[in-house]
């Protein structure tokens, strides 16, 4: 780059890193203040009860979902969305929440929870310990393989993980899922590792986007872009690992667990989750409905059950729309870079999930980072590095939550919680549109 190019990109970062860096300063004074507020490693609490039930000798059903007589259609039963709801109190799951008292349930696929087995060898309080310990690694290992793909240099890789992690550690959705013991760096962390192994080894590349797609299915949806990419022999290998660890899941927690999981657990969450915390375009679609955002206490109440038709098809018909003119859009054009494409599918994979809370944005660290990077050995114009900057400190920033929390107005507070959305649809065009996005097949630079 150009000295002027350089002083350019380097303002732009600057001014990105000290306004992630310090709204997230600012989140953590608030929270040694007011600590009885918020909740501690809930999400952590329902793993370990999840490898409870695993590795018990009897009954292993993982999930506790509750139904209910169906009054639209006057015979059967429906599933009440299980998010943020207590486990039936009859369920194996309950009868195995005594010690971390999560009163939660679990809604990870099956093979999550084999995963959680060793966790419970230990006491809850040393458990939890050795987990929060080990995501705060899971995510520096995230960027330290996004850093790789693009530096050659180990001392200049560990110098730029550091700083990178300094700042991003700060972040919402990083302070979020240290919070409540989310996986949410775990999944960015097998992504990157299965995108900086894509060159070197497609076949153990694939291996981590399927272990990512056992614990949480959403990063699924790098399996069409692979399709349109005539990435064979990654598509194949994905298959075959996805059907051995689900294989071994089946042997492991039974048929019934999984069966379950598709057929019941799955369609039930399907529409999303209305609450402020959720920050998935359902969230949207419902709150133009309804002219409002839903809290934790109207999803608990029995007056807030609804009919989901309209805005669930909404929602429905939007991310099919999306998704298709996403890979119809990469199909027809020439310029080919599967490192950016990566990282916009998983970006579009948080924001048209139909949960995604705001630790879930973790994922788009990686998108965050491959981004820079990109951008600093190109000749992007302002307006780009102008919406990289925006777009980052929407995603990873805590102030516009903020006017959401002190307004009472329904605008405000559309605006306000849409930044994070808004931030990842910025994160994308800068993605598909930023020079020098035409690479070979793999799409490996290096600066």
């Amino acid at each position: 780059m150009s000295d002027q190019l350089n002083r350019r990109y380097f303002l732009f970062l600057c001014i990105t890193l000290i306004l992630v860096w310090g709204s997230g300063y600012v989140q953590r004074e608030i929270r040694t203040f007011h600590k009885s507020e918020y909740r501690f490693l809930d999400d952590f609490k329902v793993y370990y009860t999840a490898g409870l039930v695993a590795r018990s000798d009897s009954d292993r059903r993982l999930y506790a979902i509750t139904e209910v007589p169906d009054v639209q259609n006057g015979s059967g039963s429906v599933v009440i969305n299980p998010q943020l709801q207590p486990p039936d109190p009859n369920s194996t799951f309950a009868r195995y929440d005594i010690e971390s008292n999560s009163q939660l349930q679990y809604l990870y696929p099956p093979p999550f929870a084999i995963a959680a087995i060793p966790f419970t060898y230990l006491s809850f309080e040393n458990g939890s310990i050795v987990w929060h310990v080990l995501l705060s690694f899971f995510l520096i290992v995230a960027i330290f393989c996004c850093v790789s793909i693009f530096v050659d240099d180990l001392i200049s890789k560990l110098v730029i993980t550091v700083l990178a992690f300094a700042v991003i550690e700060t972040s919402v959705p990083v302070q979020d899922f240290l919070l409540v013991g989310n996986i949410g760096s775990i999944i960015a962390c097998l992504c990157a590792i299965g995108l900086f192994l894509h060159k070197r080894n497609p076949t153990l590349g694939a291996l981590f986007f399927a272990l990512a797609t056992a614990i949480k299915l959403t990063p699924i949806a790098v399996l069409p872009l692979m399709i349109v990419r005539k990435q064979w022999n990654w598509t194949i290998a994905f298959s075959l690992w996805l059907a051995l660890i689900f294989g071994i899941s089946i042997v492991t927690l039974g048929f019934d667990n999984h069966y379950e999981f598709v057929t019941k657990v799955m369609p039930a969450m399907a529409g999303g989750l209305p609450v402020d915390q959720n920050r998935s375009l359902s969230t949207f679609v419902h709150a133009i409905y309804t002219g409002r955002f839903l809290i934790d206490a109207d999803i608990l109440s029995p007056k807030e059950l609804r009919d989901p038709t309209i805005p669930d098809l909404t929602f429905k018909v939007l991310t099919l729309f999306a998704f298709a003119s996403l890979f119809g859009f990469l199909y027809v054009r020439k310029k080919i870079n599967i490192v950016l494409e990566v990282a916009v599918v998983l970006v579009c994979s948080v924001i048209f999930s139909p949960i995604s809370f705001r630790h879930y944005y973790a994922l788009a660290i990686v998108p965050v980072v491959i981004a820079w990077l990109h951008c600093a050995e190109n000749e992007d114009r302002i307006p780009v590095l102008a919406a990289l900057s925006a777009g980052t400190v929407m995603v990873l920033s805590v102030v516009p939550s903020y006017f959401a929390a002190a307004s009472e107005s329904f605008v405000v507070d559309f605006i306000s919680l849409g930044m994070m959305p808004a931030g990842a649809l910025l994160l994308i065009y800068v993605l598909l549109f930023s020079s020098s996005c035409e690479d070979n097949l793999t799409g490996y630079t290096k600066i």
